[in-house]
């Protein structure tokens, strides 16, 4: 069984792209934070069932989450969780393809800690975006995926707030996703700040989060370019 190897955005059987902080390099993004400020795991408390996905979370809840790196020992059910989740096997075959070309910066699993069960997984991944001529460190949202059984209950609410925050600390200005304006709006998504950006994905539903204090670069906007993965999810569908 082919396993990802934490850091290091590759698999077992396939060539190294690159080391860690080679990767970290081409993807624009500082140093690893140290264990104390992210070794220990964000802890997020999930909504009971048949509560609203939009009531806020409290201390009374029936089941509590981790929310970790993916590690290599998640690869398998990791697998199993995406291709449960999608009508395709095509966002599967995209995780694969960006950890073994080097393109994914960031991937966290939510876990079930009754039963230590994968339950979600969120993926990061590098983008090539210009303005004014420059390059800016921004990456991807995508792919999002909850176990069925975990739907509506905030499971995907805290694998996004806890990835931003991870960027936002490691100095990523724009977060990309394709997706409902009304689930990443409540994280500072919005269609306005992906505008302008010349992308195949350009569109009501292209949206952008500022990290990095809300402020966006000024200049005229140039190309925002998803990892070469993306091009191929047709192919894979």
């Amino acid at each position: 069984m082919r396993s990802m190897v934490e850091g290091h955005g590759r698999w077992r059987g396939q060539p190294a792209i690159a080391n860690a902080d080679t990767l970290r390099q081409a993807c624009g993004l500082p140093p690893p934070l140290t264990g104390e400020e992210w070794a220990a795991n964000f802890i997020y408390r999930a909504l009971r069932p048949g509560d609203a996905k939009d009531e806020p979370m409290s201390d009374q809840l029936s089941a509590a989450i981790t929310i970790r790196p993916a590690q290599g020992q998640d690869v398998a059910a990791l697998d199993a969780l995406l291709v449960a989740s999608f009508s395709a096997p095509a966002e599967a075959a995209l995780v694969r393809d960006l950890c073994v070309e080097g393109d994914m910066v960031l991937m966290l699993v939510a876990i079930n800690e009754a039963t230590d069960g994968l339950i979600g997984a969120i993926a990061f991944s590098r983008m090539a975006v210009e303005i004014g001529g420059k390059p800016i460190n921004s990456v991807a949202l995508a792919p999002i995926a909850v176990a069925r059984d975990w739907r509506q209950q905030g499971v995907g609410e805290a694998l996004v707030a806890a990835g931003l925050e991870r960027l936002e600390k490691e100095g990523v200005v724009l977060c990309f996703a394709l997706g409902d304006p009304a689930f990443y709006g409540r994280f500072g998504f919005a269609a306005d700040v992906a505008s302008g950006f010349d992308s195949p994905y350009a569109g009501d539903y292209f949206l952008a989060a500022p990290l990095q204090g809300g402020l966006i670069p000024c200049g005229v906007r140039g190309a925002a370019t998803h990892a070469p993965a993306f091009a191929r999810l047709g192919d894979a569908a």
